[in-house]
């Protein structure tokens, strides 16, 4: 039996592995899974903490958060640039030192102002994490390896944020509203943790010397001539609306629409995180065997069949509503492994090595729009017609993955795929059969 599992564990390493060894990948792991646990200390009760421990009205509270949010989207061209100026180490650093000093302004905020001085110093952070982060997977990892840390980007932010959301709901339901002062403290270390791991993650000497002897300087202007990075974020920014349908319409559709017990959208969370944590990462040593394009068109096509079948469950009998369900965010999640590390991946791929700060920076902006118009959006169409709801997105998602479709051969030929050797795609593949055959 031992031998067996041994057999087992021997085959899946190279699925769990990233394709190369490469100098700070752990601590890079270990700062991204810290970051997500700090996060899911505090997304809980974020809004509960403003209201009941530092007695602002939720209303005050959601105006706060909206303006903060339109701050940070003010300064994303700003950041963009001193990536470009000064690297993405030294902004990833800043932006969580930022995360952890806008978390411990909020422990002593007893007013609206050092509440707002707080969210604004968050939002920052995040405009500067954006073109940051993604420009110093660049920094850090090899050509080929870019597409896996992607992925491995998404299965750990979800690990780290399922771990945080449990301990903190174990925390609050012994210590009340008491410990939501612990467990913003907890969020804030945990943060300034983080940026204390990125530092120590060694750079190759390359790079610190393209930022000190970069003789071209670019501006928004050279991304604005891009009609080919354009075009692709335009399609992007559409697509990743999907991301916003799990968090903002399913749940009232759950409840408004087909009358289900609450239990039913945790069932359907927690399914959607598994699914990421456990298939995210050895999905990738599939997914590096096809063009990113391909990828992105696979995710938007699965997006539209998912919510063709959300749709169906309106016309099926009460007993086969969670079955439905069920299959529905199966294929939602699906869709979502396939299109996030494809578009990050093409995104960094399409920008020029003087100017990803600027370029990750535009990405971002997008998907933050996007993230931004969702909730008037799916709240609106929800309210007007369900079925209308449904067929608005796959009709959208259908168009977008054409675009992409077609818009493969306006791209670089270099920039459709990791530059991954042959050899390494096809023994993830052998790996998988062996273990099915078995």
């Amino acid at each position: 039996m031992d031998t067996s599992l041994q057999s087992v564990a021997a085959r899946l390493k190279p699925l769990l592995t990233p394709p190369h060894a490469v100098r700070g990948a752990k601590l890079y792991a270990a700062s991204t899974l810290v970051a997500a646990i700090g996060r899911g200390l505090w997304l809980p009760f974020s809004l509960l903490y403003f209201h009941l421990v530092v007695g602002l009205p939720l209303p005050l509270v959601g105006s706060g958060l909206t303006a903060a949010g339109i701050f940070g989207l003010l300064i994303a061209p700003a950041a963009g640039s001193l990536v470009d100026r000064f690297g993405a180490r030294l902004l990833f650093v800043i932006s969580f030192a930022m995360l952890g000093g806008g978390s411990l302004v909020y422990l002593v905020a007893h007013s609206f102002l050092l509440f707002l001085v707080g969210a604004m110093l968050i939002s920052g952070s995040y405009a500067l994490s954006n073109p940051a982060s993604t420009t110093f997977i660049a920094d850090i990892f090899p050509l080929e390896d870019r597409d896996w840390w992607f992925g491995f980007n998404r299965s750990a932010m979800n690990l780290g944020l399922s771990i945080g959301v449990l301990l903190a709901g174990w925390v609050a339901s012994i210590g009340g509203t008491a410990s939501y002062t612990w467990l913003l403290l907890s969020s804030a270390s945990g943060y300034l943790l983080t940026g204390a791991l990125v530092l120590a993650i060694p750079v190759q000497r390359h790079v610190l010397n393209a930022v000190e002897h970069i003789e071209e300087r670019v501006s928004y202007l050279t991304v604005l001539r891009d009609l080919p990075f354009l075009s692709f974020i335009v399609t992007q920014a559409i697509l990743f609306l999907n991301y916003a349908v799990l968090e903002v319409a399913l749940s009232p559709f759950l409840v408004d629409n087909l009358h289900a017990p609450a239990w039913e959208f945790s069932l359907l969370f927690t399914l959607n995180t598994i699914m990421v944590v456990v298939l995210q990462v050895p999905l990738m040593h599939v997914l590096t065997r096809f063009r990113r394009t391909r990828g992105i068109v696979a995710g938007g096509l699965s997006y539209a069949f998912s919510y063709l079948l959300f749709a169906s469950v309106l016309l099926v009998p009460q007993v086969a509503q969670l079955p439905v369900l069920v299959v529905s965010m199966i294929i939602y999640t699906l869709a979502e492994m396939f299109l996030s590390p494809a578009s990050s991946s093409l995104g960094l791929a399409l920008a020029p090595e003087r100017a990803r700060g600027r370029y990750m920076a535009i990405f971002g902006l997008c998907g933050s729009l996007a993230f931004t118009l969702a909730p008037v959006t799916f709240t609106f169409l929800l309210t007007f017609n369900t079925t209308f709801f449904w067929i608005f997105l796959i009709v959208l998602m259908v168009l977008a993955s054409l675009c992409v479709v077609l818009l493969e051969r306006w791209l670089p030929v270099h920039t459709l795929r990791a530059a991954q050797k042959e050899i390494v795609v096809e023994e993830s593949i052998s790996t998988i059969e062996n273990i099915f055959n078995e």
